[in-house]
């Protein structure tokens, strides 16, 4: 008992120590309102994060679906092409983001200006993803649920 609960006290000041230095160097990178705008497309990413779970299990659903109901066929692969495109997307988005903690030459070499522009380029980028994401959920859920009843 006591050892589980000094590597749970362990493990949160290693998560907490690790969230100050990460915001300290994102302090000393981005000035006040980059910082905001950061925060705020973080949080849209996360989000959007969260959808990557329901996305693989209608996919899972669909398919088996698909196999048992040739008739739906053509829907499904609307809706399996959809989801697949959200989430390359989602990938591709991630690995080409600069994050403040593993991009820091990018943010020292940038003017706090073209920082703005950056982040609020990728605001509107993820923003967009997080739409697609949902629409594209939305749409395979609808369809699985009348295809249900076929």
């Amino acid at each position: 008992m006591w050892r589980a609960l000094f590597y749970f006290v362990l493990f949160f000041l290693m998560v907490a120590c690790h969230s100050k230095t990460s915001n300290s160097k994102q302090n000393s990178l981005l000035d006040e309102r980059a910082t905001i705008l950061y925060n705020d497309l973080s949080a849209i990413h996360d989000t959007a994060m969260l959808l990557m779970g329901p996305i693989a299990g209608i996919k899972s659903q669909l398919r088996d679906k698909m196999s048992s109901l040739p008739s739906q066929k053509d829907r499904i692969l609307v809706c399996l092409s959809d989801l697949k495109k959200a989430e390359d997307w989602m990938m591709r988005w991630m690995n080409e983001f600069k994050n403040v903690e593993l991009e820091e030459t990018f943010y020292i070499s940038q003017t706090k200006d073209s920082i703005l522009g950056y982040l609020e380029a990728e605001r509107i980028k993820v923003v967009a993803l997080h739409s697609f994401m949902q629409s594209s959920l939305s749409k395979a859920k609808q369809l699985n649920r009348s295809i249900g009843n076929f």
